[in-house]
Order: C-alpha cells, then sequence, then structure tokens
C-alpha cells in the first residue's frame, strides 16, 4: 500500500525542481523590471502578462506547504506580496463597495472597438441602441463620411463629431464642433477626438482615443532562422511579437497627457489605448484621471481578444485589457462593466458617471 508520505516523496521528485525554477525565474524577471524600467523590449512586453506571470504561485504556495518546503513557501509568499503590489487595483477580483448616491444626473457612456471589415454591423448597432448610453465612443469604423450601416444610431443621437475611417463620437446632446489634434507627426496620422458638451449645466470636454499598436519596423529576430522557423509567429499575434517596441504608442500618451493637462474643463477621456494597466504608462495616466474600472469594475475588465472571434472558449477571459474611460476629478464613477462579445475582436466598456 502506497502510503501519504511516498505519494510526498516522489511528487516532490517532480514538481519541486519546476516550482523553484519558476520562482527564480520569476525573481530574475522582477529584478530586471526594477533595473531595466522596461526600455528592454521583451521586459515592456512582459508587462502586458503581469497577471499570468504571478499566476501560478496559487499552485505554488500550497504545494509548499504539502511538500513542507519552507524555502519554497517563504519565496511563493515574498513573490506574491510583490504581486499584489504591482497588480494593485488594475485587476479587481472583488466587487466595489456600492457608491454613495449622488443628486446628479448619471451620464452613461460607451466606448467600443467596432473593427469594421465590412462585415454586418447590425448587431452590434443593437446593443449600442439598447444600452441607452449618453455618449457613445466608436473607433476602427473603416468608412469616410456617413456609415449607412449606422443611419439608425445617427437617429438616436444626432449629434456627431469624427475622424474619418476610423474614430467616432456620438451624443443625446449637442456637441460643440470637432477639434483634432495631433498626437504624433501628422505623416504618422494618429488624431485624438476633442469636442465639448454641457451636461446639468456645466461644460465638459470630451476626448476621443486610438493609439497605435506597440510595434515598430524592424523585428527583433527573423522568423526564417532556426529555432524561430517552427514556432508559430506567421500570425497577427507573431507579427506584434516579431515587432514589439512602445516607443510610438508612449509618445502619443505624453502628447495626450499634456493636451489634457491644458484643457480647463473636467474631462472624460475614452478609446481603445493599446496599453496595459500593469505598465509604467498606465500608472503615469492614473496618477492624473481615474480609470473607471479601478473605481467601480469588478473582476479582470479584460476586453481583447474576445474569444468569439478568435474561435476560443466562451469560458475563458479575455487576455487583455486595453480599451479604456478615463475621467478627471469632478467626475465620480458610479458603475463600470464590460459587455459580452458583438462582432468585433473587441468587448464594449460601459460607465456610468455623475459630477462629484
Amino acid at each position: 500500500m502506497i502510503g501519504l508520505a511516498h505519494i510526498r516523496n516522489r511528487a516532490g521528485a517532480l514538481l519541486l525542481p519546476l516550482a523553484g525554477a519558476y520562482c527564480a525565474g520569476l525573481a530574475l524577471v522582477l529584478g530586471l523590471r526594477l533595473v531595466m524600467q522596461a526600455s528592454w523590449w521583451w521586459v515592456a512586453l512582459l508587462d502586458n502578462f503581469v497577471l499570468y506571470l504571478f499566476g501560478p504561485l496559487l499552485l505554488v504556495l500550497p504545494l509548499a506547504g504539502l511538500l513542507r518546503q519552507r524555502w519554497l513557501g517563504g519565496a511563493a509568499l515574498a513573490l506574491s506580496v510583490i504581486g499584489l503590489v504591482w497588480l494593485g487595483g488594475a485587476a479587481r477580483l472583488v466587487r466595489p463597495p456600492i457608491p454613495p448616491a449622488h443628486a446628479s444626473k448619471p451620464l452613461k457612456v460607451v466606448v467600443y472597438n467596432l473593427r469594421d471589415d465590412g462585415r454586418d454591423i447590425a448587431p452590434d448597432v443593437d446593443w449600442l441602441l439598447g444600452s441607452a448610453a449618453d455618449v457613445i465612443f466608436i473607433s476602427e469604423v473603416r468608412v469616410v463620411g456617413a456609415d449607412a450601416r449606422l443611419a439608425r444610431l445617427k437617429q438616436a443621437y444626432p449629434y456627431e463629431v469624427r475622424q474619418e475611417f476610423d474614430q467616432r463620437i456620438f451624443a443625446r446632446y449637442a456637441l460643440q464642433a470637432g477639434e483634432m489634434e495631433w498626437l504624433e507627426a501628422p505623416a504618422l496620422g494618429r488624431i485624438v477626438i476633442k469636442t465639448g458638451l454641457e451636461f446639468e449645466g456645466r461644460r465638459l470636454s470630451l476626448y476621443s482615443v486610438h493609439t497605435s499598436v506597440p510595434e515598430g519596423e524592424a523585428a527583433h529576430f527573423d522568423v526564417n532562422r532556426f529555432p524561430f522557423r517552427y514556432l508559430p509567429l506567421r500570425n497577427y499575434f507573431g507579427h506584434v511579437l516579431l515587432h514589439y517596441d512602445e516607443t510610438r504608442r508612449n509618445a502619443q500618451l505624453e502628447q495626450l497627457l499634456k493636451i489634457v493637462r491644458a484643457d480647463p474643463n473636467p474631462v472624460i477621456v475614452a478609446g481603445d489605448f493599446n496599453l496595459s494597466p500593469y505598465s509604467a504608462e498606465y500608472t503615469q495616466m492614473a496618477a492624473e484621471l481615474q480609470d473607471t474600472h479601478a473605481a467601480a469594475g469588478s473582476g479582470l475588465g479584460h476586453t481583447w481578444p474576445s474569444n468569439v472571434v478568435i474561435g476560443a472558449p466562451q469560458w475563458l477571459p479575455a487576455l487583455l485589457r486595453i480599451d479604456y474611460i478615463w475621467h478627471s476629478a469632478e467626475f465620480v464613477t458610479l458603475s463600470h462593466r464590460v459587455a459580452g462579445p458583438l462582432g468585433s475582436d473587441h468587448l464594449p466598456l460601459m460607465a456610468v458617471l455623475a459630477w462629484e
């Protein structure tokens, strides 16, 4: 008869080296992150997956107790504390407290990267109409001028400003004429749309944002060379990995903050930021604006990629959180949620705000 001690010894011989190697590797990555401050492309890339880097600790901690390995338990506990500090409020795993009632009328905001590739977007429009939002931020509408597919949305939301071939803001309230502000040199093309409206007798500014994917021109290594030619890198995800570079996107975010700082009005800044909540750039944004998910969301809040679109099991969460609704201190977030999948590879966001 096999005893518990024998099972423990066999399991320890197999799992202990793996757990020890994982803890050592994680400590090395954290050390490099501290020293390099994400200046190496692959360290910056790992910032997007911090949650997954620390996830195995949930298995290592009980394993250390089962095997009675104090050194492993101590290492896993120390790394867990670092992980909790780093993750902070970016991944809210418990439901936040219900905010106090406000006399101010709520303002419902929706953000959705439509990812228009010529498909039928009627179900997406149905959802947007059913959201009963006051302001809708849409990106990747790949047409110039009025879009007949959005006609029903235009009827319900008669006020619109847009950047042709990408971003649009629809509102129930009258919008000022839209202004286009460059986030980079005009030849590169990234623009933030700025408009204003009056809500409850106060003026506020709306900014629609769609920053670039963090990738550069040059590949970090040749996909056709050994051993990379044997890896599944000839797809969109592989391309981003091969070319990962945050330089351009970070410059856009820096310019965006400069624009927002110069605005005398309260602001709502929303869209597809292609930004991880575990990165240094997120911390810089959060130092000046409130992230509605961090304030009132629950769960991971991940928005990309939609499992329905990429064919992954529906029970798996989306991989990353890259879509956001930010606001200045004059607002309070009453609620925030991520909606279910539609036709895009992004999931829609919905937040309800009120004047503080």
